[in-house]
């Protein structure tokens, strides 16, 4: 999560090991090969048609490399903003920010299976994750963060409650909640 001067927390959704970050990974490595290829295999013919392949399957990896979701919390304005990014542009609208009680730190526990595929062998894993709620009255959704770390998930809700002045409620091995 990253904080600026004017106490605004960006928290990134995104990850290198699936989703739209890996296949991008993966046409920016095989445009690279691409564009490599005419000087490997020594074939004049085929330089332009490389050079436009790799090209393109380069431009399409940063697009998908470029791709996320998150939330901006803006502490003085007091309004959140739900996003999806490309290419450093966020997408999204800001809401004004439910008048916030407590900020809690809780467990969420859930299943994570590898998808068979018939190459693979399928396999499934409880995976904890430590969620920072933002806590609203009267309200049915409030803002929350989920950290892979504890140590992070409690630095960060520290931090984000005393820019609210509100409390800070710690409850990792007394409550569990299903993702």
């Amino acid at each position: 999560m990253n904080t600026t001067a004017s106490k605004t927390y960006n928290f990134k959704r995104r990850s290198f090991s699936s989703g739209p970050q890996l296949l991008g990974l993966i046409f920016i490595g095989a445009g690279l090969m691409s564009l490599l290829s005419p000087f490997v295999l020594n074939d004049p013919d085929s330089f332009m048609k490389s050079m436009v392949v790799g090209g393109v399957a380069v431009a399409i990896g940063v697009l998908g490399v470029s791709a996320y979701s998150g939330t901006l919390l803006d502490v003085d304005g007091r309004k959140v903003k739900n996003y999806s990014a490309i290419l450093g542009y966020k997408f999204g609208r800001w809401e004004p920010l439910p008048p916030i009680s407590k900020i809690a730190v809780l467990p969420a526990h859930y299943k994570s299976s590898h998808t068979p595929n018939g190459i693979s062998p399928t396999w499934s894993v409880t995976v904890t994750a430590y969620k920072v709620v933002l806590c609203a009255a009267n309200t049915a959704a409030s803002p929350s963060f989920a950290f892979t770390k504890k140590e992070h998930a409690i630095a960060e809700a520290t931090t984000m409650a005393a820019s609210l002045k509100v409390p800070c409620d710690v409850r990792i091995a007394e409550k569990v909640n299903t993702i």
